[in-house]
């Protein structure tokens, strides 16, 4: 009887330390997770442009140097992330909150570059256009900065430091949640314009932050019926989100007109079957899928890596959202606890939305999958913001270990 006892308690010693481990949250974990995610999109964006090699090399030298100027600045940016990444990790994130230059905090700082630069975009002139849209800043060599992206992040941390420090109580309306909401209507309204997807992607996240800080139920219900109000004016008055929601109904009626995209995504889900058809040898990249690299890289994930790939991603995803959480539980600041909840939930929302809409679960929106798809500054911006969740990850396991919670 006495070994079966002390077996039992080894057994529920490991369990302990298996419970332990598993709510302990890890900036190794955290970046490996994001490492993983750029890996797969470096050699998943190669290969949805590799087809372009194939057919340029018969046009002519000139043609094919482009194509390797290109091939070499989308492999550029999954390296530039990772250092980001880490050395973001490096800096306390508490820094963030501490008064900066002319005393006003680096928040504060960023969100207000941030807000300038997303209305430059809107400037006919100044803002790139592609794809009908307006929503980059060109830096000249081919290469274009998205301010929605650095948006997303300056809105996180801000509302984090606002009502995490104690600084301002979210109770106050006046000077509490009266300015927070304006902030985050003039964000939300400059990029819903041209980006309707991120500025959703920001409101969530920003009333998940709202919630989690304390703000009482009865102006959660008034912000999310403005919120509503804002979502049904600018479907109404643009007439190709009305489009793409009719067209959404039944992608089939019209397969080469609106329901191409949708369709041709879910021939390429389809076509790769449980282990996929191997990796370069995928055939909707080549012309039949649009935005094979960017928005609908999922659905080239799926046919050339199959099922399993696709679960692959999904799991490093879930890595990063359980961080966030194991954070949340863990940190001992309401500021790292808010900025911890604001990036992953930023990180794990979008990457939800974005295979929603490559699986035709809801209309067809741009919106890239994080960390994957190809886009210098939604990938760089994104590790950078997950290095920063390492750094919170850092100090939490910090304060476990020594209070020996």
């Amino acid at each position: 009887m006495s070994q079966v006892s002390n077996k039992m308690e080894l057994g529920n010693d490991r369990a302990g330390l298996l419970a332990k481990m598993l709510n302990l949250p890890s900036a190794v974990t955290t970046m490996n997770a994001a490492a993983g995610l750029l890996c797969i999109g470096a050699v998943m964006v190669l290969s949805a442009v590799s087809w372009q090699g194939l057919k340029t090399v018969s046009q002519g030298s000139t043609e094919v140097f482009l194509l390797s100027a290109t091939t070499l600045k989308l492999v550029s940016f999954p390296i530039v992330g990772l250092i980001a990444m880490v050395m973001v990790s490096r800096i306390d994130y508490r820094w963030f909150g501490q008064p900066w230059w002319l005393g006003i905090r680096p928040v504060t700082w960023l969100l207000l570059l941030s807000a300038m630069l997303v209305g430059l975009t809107l400037v006919k002139g100044v803002g790139a256009e592609l794809n009908g849209a307006r929503r980059w800043l060109p830096l000249g060599m081919g290469i274009r900065f998205q301010p929605s992206e650095l948006a997303k992040i300056a809105l996180v941390l801000w509302l984090a430091e606002r009502f995490g420090t104690g600084r301002v109580s979210i109770r106050k309306f006046w000077l509490g949640l009266l300015p927070a909401g304006i902030v985050m209507t003039a964000i939300c309204g400059l990029i819903a314009k041209e980006d309707f997807g991120t500025a959703a992607l920001i409101g969530l996240v920003s009333l998940s932050i709202l919630t989690a800080a304390g703000m009482h139920l009865f102006y959660l219900v008034n912000l999310m019926g403005g919120a509503g109000a804002g979502v049904y004016a600018l479907i109404v008055f643009e007439p190709y989100r009305m489009e793409r929601l009719k067209a959404h109904k039944d992608i089939w009626a019209d397969m080469m007109g609106k329901g191409y995209q949708a369709c041709q995504s879910l021939l390429a889900i389809a076509g790769g079957g449980w282990a996929g058809v191997g990796f370069g040898a995928g055939m909707q990249k080549c012309g039949y899928l649009p935005e094979a690299q960017s928005d609908f890289i999922f659905a080239l994930i799926c046919e050339e890596m199959g099922f399993f790939g696709a679960v692959v991603v999904i799991l490093l995803f879930a890595v990063i959202v359980w961080q966030g959480a194991c954070i949340v539980a863990s940190c001992k600041d309401d500021f790292g606890k808010l900025a911890g909840l604001g990036i992953a939930l930023t990180v794990g929302l979008q990457a939800a939305m974005n295979i929603a809409v490559v699986t035709v679960l809801v209309p067809t929106k741009g919106i890239a999958l994080p960390l994957v798809s190809a886009g210098g500054t939604s990938l760089i911006v994104t590790a950078a913001s997950l290095g920063l969740l390492a750094s919170i990850a850092k100090r939490a396991a910090a304060d476990v270990a020594n209070t020996g919670d």
